[in-house]
């Protein structure tokens, strides 16, 4: 199976892109199928020994729509709006001829020239308005019809019908043409709306230069940004981005990662340390080693996961698109059905205005933008906080959360752990340390990370472990130099009591050498700055808090006193972390789990909401719903309170999409026609963009929230 992201032109609502993946869905070949109608793009998984791209672009453009692999810089936006422009002038000239004498305007030109005029000006417009003929009617009869289709339809119809009234007293053309040029503005604010939307990920995009200094040999070399290969030197010059993910190989830096973490004062990283993509050295020329190819950095991981997100769907969501399917042929239907019945009850002149109003009032395009306006914007806010969700219904699931449930140790406490004491018992202080830090300096737990510093710091050589087996929430066992080790907590090495007696002063790791007790390490964690605040905000939103901690009842019980005495769970397994979880979902809660530890990942994938954060285990990365970059707790209360105004925004856009059109379709029918009430296919065309626009435009009422603890 092949994985591959394409660019679709000439989308323009739900049906367009509900359209796209039912055709294609369809086909034997194709297992998955994306469309994500406010980026223009798609995602397709495809057996491609039994097709190709180009193949798939076929199907795509048989819908009447332009697949694109690669895309370009173009002027298509400067065109549209020149296009705009020409269709506006060119609708007032149709309005002025044929509505001037009413309004008691000169007319210069005889009827039948007056008439001829609107008509070649008509033509233009549709003309420049030919995509909604050529997409519309190639929908149609593939059987796919969508916003296009009602709009070719009904312009088609009134078009061929004012040929047959020509030299009469009233024609259409007026109608043709400001129905597309309604249309045609309408459209072109949404683009711009989505275009706003999406400029946070283009601005990230741009973080990663295009081109790196690589030395080789000694030797200085401009390289292309994607031709780095892991292990390459590079020259980071001040004032530059960094390219690739990395290490400071030789000097020191100053870096401003405010593009993954938010904070904006620059962090001095020394030989060895972690350095990150996108991110922008502000004042010291050093070399680092590249750790990652472009298109595997860390810059690169945080635009998968917005567009990830754009792409899903909510339940909501998909209930709109199923509703979509079926939408179009309804209301071709609905429109045969009622121009039918006023024909009969009046004349055909009234049954067609009645036709053609109900295509035109009935776009689907407000429905169509309902969810993805609001995902792109709230991803968007998201991330200017250093936070990602991996889905959009992660955003909606987190406006249910009851629950939150804490690891302790690099989750409420801070990443750095500080060593406070050694004991050595069967051999040297300096014996134990180095082969502690032998044992963890392929962990990525925050003790391991500790004392391999500390290790360093004094100089120690780290031997190579032979073989080494972690077990989660117990420790590990390792081989070195034909002697079998093991390290973790006492019951795991099988300290006794005598060797436990005062360990309740901190977190204290014990290796064992074939059974003989060699020695334990104490370290001290602190709680994070805000820990405090957001427990006590979530305590206001009535939402349970719980720790369930691997660590001693001592140490998980005094960070739960600094809490607010919160219910806690101590020396914690993996198991134990997942039966919590499983017990108060049984109880039908809803749960978020905060972690990064591999103990924690079977919690984070039962939760219903998980959260991890940047440099967390890869297996707990991986399983949580929402990531946390700038290692900030109180982001876990942005991500609920803004998980729930994206929610309620959502559900107003769809509330808003559903109202407009079970009130205008009836009136388009005629059902107050009786009153004097109706709508002519001008006042349609008009409604019909203004129920898009006011979808956008609560869309963009987002960009309000605010959230402070």
């Amino acid at each position: 199976m092949k994985t591959q992201k394409f660019f679709i032109e000439g989308m323009t609502c739900t049906a367009c892109s509900g359209g796209i993946e039912r055709s294609l869905s369809r086909k034997e070949f194709v297992q998955e199928i994306h469309v994500n109608l406010p980026a223009k793009s798609a995602t397709i998984v495809f057996d491609d020994t039994k097709a190709d791209m180009e193949t798939i672009f076929a199907q795509i453009r048989k819908l009447g729509y332009t697949p694109i692999l690669n895309p370009t810089p173009t002027k298509a936006a400067a065109i549209s709006r020149r296009t705009l422009v020409i269709v506006v002038l060119l609708t007032l000239a149709v309005l002025y001829l044929s509505m001037g004498a009413m309004l008691g305007l000169p007319q210069p030109l005889p009827l039948v020239a007056n008439h001829t005029c609107q008509l070649l000006l008509t033509l233009v417009i549709m003309l420049l308005g030919r995509r909604f003929y050529t997409q519309g009617f190639a929908s149609l009869f593939a059987g796919v019809p969508n916003m296009e289709s009602l709009i070719a339809l009904s312009t088609s119809a009134s078009f061929v019908y004012s040929l047959t009234l020509f030299g009469s007293a009233h024609l259409y053309f007026e109608s043709i043409a400001v129905i597309l040029c309604l249309v045609l503005l309408g459209k072109s604010i949404e683009e711009r709306a989505k275009m706003d939307a999406q400029s946070g990920l283009s601005a990230l995009l741009s973080e990663q230069p295009k081109e790196a200094i690589c030395l080789r040999d000694g030797i200085e070399e401009k390289i292309a940004t994607d031709a780095i290969a892991v292990g390459n030197l590079l020259r980071i010059l001040p004032g530059s981005r960094i390219p690739v993910d990395g290490i400071v190989f030789e000097g020191i830096a100053n870096v401003d990662e405010s593009m993954l973490t938010g904070e904006v004062l620059p962090v001095g990283k020394t030989q060895g340390e972690k350095l990150y993509a996108g991110s922008l050295n502000t004042n010291t020329g050093f070399i680092m080693q590249a750790s990652s190819t472009s298109a595997q950095s860390s810059l690169q991981a945080i635009v998968a996961l917005i567009e990830q997100a754009a792409l899903s769907k909510t339940k909501l969501t998909q209930i709109a698109d199923k509703i979509a399917a079926i939408f179009v042929p309804t209301i071709i239907i609905i429109a045969v059905v009622a121009g039918a019945v006023w024909t009969f009850l009046s004349d055909f002149a009234t049954g067609f205005e009645i036709a053609v109003s109900v295509l035109v009032v009935s776009c689907p395009c407000a429905l169509g933008l309902a969810t993805p306006m609001s995902v792109l914007i709230g991803g968007s806010l998201a991330s200017a906080r250093a936070l990602f969700f991996k889905s959009a219904q992660t955003m909606e699931d987190t406006r249910t959360i009851d629950s939150v449930l804490f690891d302790k140790t690099g989750t409420l406490t801070n990443k750095t752990l500080e060593i406070v004491q050694i004991v050595p018992m069967s051999c040297s202080e300096d014996e134990l340390l180095a082969l502690m830090a032998s044992i963890e300096q392929t962990s990525e737990h925050l003790i391991a990370q500790a004392i391999v510093r500390a290790a360093k710091e004094r100089g120690f050589a780290i031997a190579n472990v032979a073989t080494s087996h972690s077990e989660a929430g117990f420790g590990i066992t390792a081989r070195i130099d034909e002697r079998d080790y093991r390290l973790g907590n006492a019951a795991f090495v099988g300290a006794t009591d005598e060797m436990t007696k005062d360990d309740a002063a901190g977190i204290v790791v014990y290796l064992a050498r074939e059974g003989e007790i060699l020695g334990k390490i104490v370290l001290f964690d602190n709680l994070k700055d805000g820990a405090i605040e957001l427990v006590g905000w979530l305590k206001a939103q009535h939402i349970d808090v719980q720790i369930l901690s691997g660590d001693s009842e001592h140490n998980v019980r005094k960070i739960a006193q600094q809490l607010g005495n919160v219910a806690y769970t101590a020396a914690a397994k993996p198991a134990d972390k997942l039966r919590v979880v499983q017990s108060l979902k049984e109880q039908g809660r809803h749960v978020m789990m905060v972690g990064d530890g591999v103990n924690d990942a079977a919690a984070l994938a039962a939760s219903t909401a998980s959260v991890s954060f940047v440099g967390a285990s890869d297996v707990s990365y991986q399983s949580a719903d929402v990531i946390i970059c700038n290692d900030d707790i109180r982001s876990v209360g942005y991500a609920i309170a803004l998980g729930k105004a994206i929610a309620r925004n959502i559900k107003q856009n769809l509330f808003w999409a559903f109202c407009y059109n079970a009130l205008s379709i009836p009136i388009a029918c005629g059902v107050l026609l009786p009153f004097g009430i109706a709508f002519n296919p001008m006042l349609a065309a008009a409604a019909m963009c203004l129920s898009s626009l006011s979808v956008v435009a609560n869309a963009q009422r987002l960009r309000r929230f605010r959230f402070e603890i």
